[in-house]
């Protein structure tokens, strides 16, 4: 009877090369990313700023609503941005919408038809430096991709180390289970440390 493992060693080995691509690929990524956002000699990291006004055509309903009238007021400064802070004053409304790379600020005074939008544009280097704050963005394209990246990065680290883990043992079982041991204890009292904070 046989007791070989179902597992072949070749598309372990595959499977662990694959991960550890992935995972190499990724904090490659993430360290370029972090190195743009400490880092402003590394590249032109000013805004350019650009500014307009423009008509509003019901000014009560944006006063009333402004994030229903964003995509509207967006569309016409020819940006897309999701809309991050709404604040309301008795002088007026402000409104920030933002991506990655990209700010745009508004100004309505309380009563007026009139809107004032700056527009701030950041080059490839800002923008590469505001994904690594992605995390804390709301929506749009940046987003998502940030937060598959990350995804993926964790599933790549499960992956090496699991692998790895019946790579080990495939060789020695008994050097696999004294490595296992501790290091499984360790990681349990991180994870249990780090929930009582």
């Amino acid at each position: 009877m046989s007791t070989r493992s179902p597992l072949r060693l070749g598309s372990l080995v595959a499977w662990h090369r694959a991960a550890a691509l992935g995972l190499g690929a990724s904090l490659l990524l993430y360290a370029l990313t972090g190195w743009l956002f400490a880092l402003p000699e590394l590249g032109d990291r000013r805004w350019q700023d650009t500014e307009h006004t423009l008509s509003l055509r019901d000014p009560e309903a944006f006063h009333r609503d402004p994030g229903a009238a964003m995509p509207e007021l967006l569309e016409a400064l020819g940006v897309r941005a999701r809309v991050d802070r709404i604040e309301r004053s008795s002088a007026g409304l402000d409104v920030l919408a933002r991506r990655p790379g990209l700010r745009v600020e508004l100004r309505a005074d309380t009563g007026e038809s009139i809107v004032v939008a700056r527009v701030r544009r950041g080059g490839p280097f800002r923008a590469g430096s505001a994904l690594h704050g992605t995390i804390h963005y709301r929506g749009g394209l940046a987003f998502v991709l940030w937060a598959a990246v990350a995804d993926l990065s964790a599933a790549a680290l499960v992956l090496f180390a699991v692998t790895g883990v019946l790579l080990a043992w495939r060789r020695s079982r008994g050097l696999t289970l004294a490595l296992l041991l501790p290091t499984t204890a360790f990681t349990v009292a991180v994870v249990l440390a780090l929930g009582s904070l």
